[in-house]
């Protein structure tokens, strides 16, 4: 039978771990592994995922008719570092992207997706990346499907309207 503790027992016990939480917290932070402490820690909320606001980029991911050089004008007209920006704007170079990569990922603030291949690699069982990544949103960097005429495609509108809901911009702003 487990031990039950009287109520001043256990409000002792409780300042115990809860100044240990936030030693091992400070250390995991300090060391860049403060995702994974709160994975393993059980702690997720809608809004949890973390990246580096000064050091993040966003992807860029999907089969663009829009030349990268474009976009990048567009990058540097809303005053943005586009070395902050890895683009995979290649239909097949997309479909070999490792998307198991992304989840826990704080390299990444932001991930743009055009078309893309319904199965890439390291998706595992999911029906599509888009699918996988909006059902686990607290796992993933902030996803931005980009759209025109209803449809999943990159454009120079879509990519900026992108731009102006990402992380990324709100940081910079």
């Amino acid at each position: 039978m487990e031990k039950v503790l009287g109520i001043e027992e256990l409000e002792e016990l409780i300042e115990k771990v809860k100044e240990h939480i936030e030693k091992e917290m400070i250390k995991a932070n300090r060391s860049g592994e403060l995702d994974e402490f709160l994975v393993k820690c059980g702690y997720v909320e809608e809004s949890y995922f973390y990246s580096a606001p000064n050091t993040s980029k966003v992807l860029v991911i999907g089969a663009s008719q829009v030349a990268e050089s474009v976009l990048k004008g567009i990058i540097k007209d809303l005053g943005l570092d586009k070395d902050r920006f890895e683009f995979v704007l290649d239909y097949n170079d997309a479909k070999n992207f490792p998307m198991d990569i992304l989840k826990y990922n704080s390299k990444y603030c932001d991930i743009f997706m055009g078309p893309i291949p319904h199965k890439t690699t390291g998706m595992g069982n999911c029906s599509s990346i888009i699918a996988e990544i909006t059902n686990h949103q607290e796992d993933y960097p902030k996803l931005n499907v980009m759209r025109a005429s209803g449809e999943i495609k990159i454009t120079k509108t879509s990519f900026k309207e992108a731009l102006l809901n990402s992380q990324l911009y709100k940081n910079a702003s």
